[in-house]
């Protein structure tokens, strides 16, 4: 079985989903301290053919406290209203907005599994399936840290091959994992360009923005664009 864990991140950019998709099995860490100032509830899209970094307002962030006992506030008029004013022109700001409408508005709050949803949404709407775990679901000792942690989830979710972020390479031993019977792989994302409404090419951007100027068979192709080290 193949499986990743990843911090769940509010439409994050199109690396994210490529380890998604290289996995039968994606588990989505939430009962980690919230980090605030990662990619939790911030991002970037193209705005007036530059770079515009956006977040989410989120109540009483502490980093003492699990991203999953963490609420947005449910002000979500103002990213809307950005997403509109940046992609309103764009060829398929029709068929996407309705979906980040969707992920916003659903009623709950929750920063983890909003977030999510952000993800197992765009998935749909590509008519990709995988299965999706939160790890606050996955009874575990809470003394078990970082790469102890990560491999007591693949024991209890039978994962024997193990895919991370190529930024994780300094964190996990690949040894440590063979010896538990865990292939420890990292996804090497290429980022390839897109036409946007500019010239020249902005990279790593919110999925938001691939998806607004990509039709589903293009994004697809995209998901599969990477190298496993």
């Amino acid at each position: 079985m193949r499986g990743a864990i990843m911090q769940p991140y509010f439409f994050p950019y199109i690396g994210y989903y490529q380890l998604a998709y290289e996995v039968e099995r994606f588990v989505f860490l939430d009962d980690v301290n919230y980090i605030k100032k990662g990619f939790i509830n911030r991002n970037a899209i193209l705005l007036q053919n530059e770079r515009h970094e956006f977040s989410v307002p989120v109540e009483k962030i502490s980093q003492n406290r699990a991203i999953n006992k963490h609420n947005y506030t449910g002000e979500f008029s103002k990213f809307l209203s950005l997403i509109w004013q940046a992609y309103k022109k764009s060829p398929f700001f029709e068929q996407v907005m309705p979906l980040i409408e969707s992920v916003v508005r659903d009623g709950d709050n929750n920063v983890a599994r909003k977030n999510a949803k952000s993800l197992t949404a765009v998935f749909s709407y590509l008519g990709i399936e995988r299965e999706y775990i939160l790890s606050s679901d996955i009874a575990l000792e809470a003394e078990k840290k970082g790469q102890d942690r990560i491999l007591a989830l693949c024991k209890k979710l039978n994962i024997n091959q193990y895919r991370n972020a190529i930024g994780g390479q300094k964190l996990y031993d690949a040894t440590i994992f063979n010896s538990a019977g865990v292939e420890l792989k990292f996804i090497n994302s290429k980022i390839s360009p897109y036409l946007q409404d500019k010239n020249g090419f902005v990279s790593h951007l919110s999925i938001i923005d691939v998806l607004m100027y990509c039709n589903k068979e293009e994004i697809t192709t995209m998901l599969k664009d990477y190298s496993l080290e």
